[in-house]
């Protein structure tokens, strides 16, 4: 029998997201699990709902879930930044930050610090290669903003 939640119960893991949202990536697997206002186990779809136990879908996200592989959405496509390599993503970074630099005459540290917050890192070094692919995106939309500035 569940205990009566004193708020409604919503994972551990949503709840980190809605307050916190740079901890997210610390969190365990089991913060998707358990409840971040009592000791309930949550639907491990919605998050809200309890259930026996941990990595358990409620009944109604349960008669949502795909029965056969053709069901399945495309979830398992790769990631954008596959078929990509930290060193071609950082030189495309590298590039960007040079144009930018270039058409704004902002310093390359600003230009660069920018980048480097969007990423989530302190130094480029530090960055996974997914971090830089949110760089190099994040990068070609100040790109596309400064040029359609002068443009229009």
């Amino acid at each position: 029998m569940h205990e009566r939640c004193r708020k409604a119960c919503i994972s551990r893991w949503q709840w980190v997201r809605a307050t916190d949202p740079g901890r997210v990536a610390d969190l365990s697997d089991s913060a998707s699990s358990y409840c971040a206002h009592c000791e309930n186990t949550v639907c491990l779809s919605c998050g809200a709902a309890p259930v026996l136990d941990s990595f358990e879908f409620c009944p109604p996200c349960w008669d949502r879930m795909p029965q056969t592989e053709s069901e399945l959405p495309g979830q398992w496509q790769d990631p954008p930044w596959a078929g990509h390599t930290r060193s071609g993503l950082g030189d495309e970074l590298k590039a960007i930050v040079a144009q930018i630099c270039r058409l704004t005459r902002m310093p390359f540290d600003r230009v660069n610090s920018r980048l480097n917050r969007s990423m989530g890192v302190s130094r480029r070094a530090e960055a996974s290669i997914e971090q830089l692919w949110t760089g190099v995106t994040e990068g070609r939309r100040w790109l596309r903003d400064i040029t359609s500035a002068a443009a229009g």
